[in-house]
């Protein structure tokens, strides 16, 4: 009888973690398509060095952040912001004009 409950057990515990296994792979499934993509660079960014890291970071920051100023030139504003659209690393910079409007300016090399 006690090895009958033992197997009972041992039995149940594996189902346990076959729907822990199973939970765990729905959930992976539902993980954000960003989130998936920014892994996927994960194996590429081991093997650069601290200072080619910290360089392609920077990069990915400044891509970032001229997506973001394009899209927000693309929406209407009652205010008139000048972002010049060719993009070069490196040589970016913000330009505040007399009336205070921020301008991120890239200068082609």
């Amino acid at each position: 009888m006690h090895r009958q409950t033992a197997a009972n057990n041992f039995r149940r515990e594996l189902l346990n973690m076959e729907a822990k296994k199973i939970k765990l792979l729905e959930n992976e499934e539902k993980e954000d398509e960003d989130l998936l993509f920014l892994k996927s660079l994960l194996p590429d960014l081991k093997k650069l060095s601290q200072t080619q890291k910290m360089r392609t970071k920077i990069k990915f920051q400044e891509i970032l952040l001229q997506e973001t100023l394009n899209l927000l030139q693309s929406t209407p504003t009652t205010s008139q912001t000048t972002v010049v659209s060719s993009y070069s690393p490196h040589s970016a910079q913000w330009h505040i004009n007399n009336e205070g409007t921020q301008t991120y300016v890239t200068n082609s090399l």
